[in-house]
């Protein structure tokens, strides 16, 4: 059989189309994704990393007292790669608890105390993941406890940044992620 030979100019027509293709997939690919604020929750001790999209950029670190064994809900926005705490609410006055206005308004209504106009920047969040406070992170109507994202005692980071992503439904999905009740 004989062969057939591909001239210089025929190598270059092929690769400039198959670089002309490449391109226009990847345009319509990076067409598809939105530029959104996420929160990454990195466990140190695993390196595994968890990125949740925050698309009305704000979420709430929840977890309970450990004294009192209520609830309190810390409530976050993400502004330039930083969080940034606007409000806490909590339903038991007392040791570990704020209670003045130093930073913020104090208000109790509804049976819940709550503290607004806070202005608390941090870069990063560390915690240690423990079935004792049942850490979650509620973003959009949706619930990830901490635990379903690291061990039992591992160590975590959260922190924010803007990521390009494929769109997503909003929709609690993965075991265990529900809608809270806030």
């Amino acid at each position: 059989m004989e062969q057939i030979q591909c001239s210089d100019f025929m190598k270059k027509r092929i690769l400039l189309i198959f670089v002309l293709l490449l391109i226009v997939v990847s345009t319509v690919i990076y067409s598809q994704t939105e530029q959104v604020q996420v929160l990454i929750i990195k466990d140190i001790d695993t390196a595994k990393e968890t990125v949740i999209p925050v698309k009305e950029g704000t979420f709430t670190l929840k977890f309970i007292h450990s004294i009192h064994l209520t609830p309190v809900y810390e409530i976050y926005t993400i502004s330039s790669g930083q969080m940034v705490l606007k409000e806490t609410r909590f339903y038991s006055l007392g040791v570990g608890m704020p209670y003045t206005q130093e930073e913020g308004i104090f208000e109790n209504a509804d049976g819940q105390f709550r503290i607004t106009g806070l202005n608390r920047k941090c870069t990063s969040l560390q915690l240690q993941v423990s079935p004792i406070p049942k850490h979650a992170i509620i973003i959009d109507g949706c619930s990830y406890p901490l635990l379903n994202l690291a061990e039992p005692e591992d160590r975590i980071i959260i922190t924010a940044d803007e990521r390009r992503i494929f769109p997503t439904n909003n929709v609690c999905s993965g075991p265990g992620f529900s809608h809270p009740d806030l």
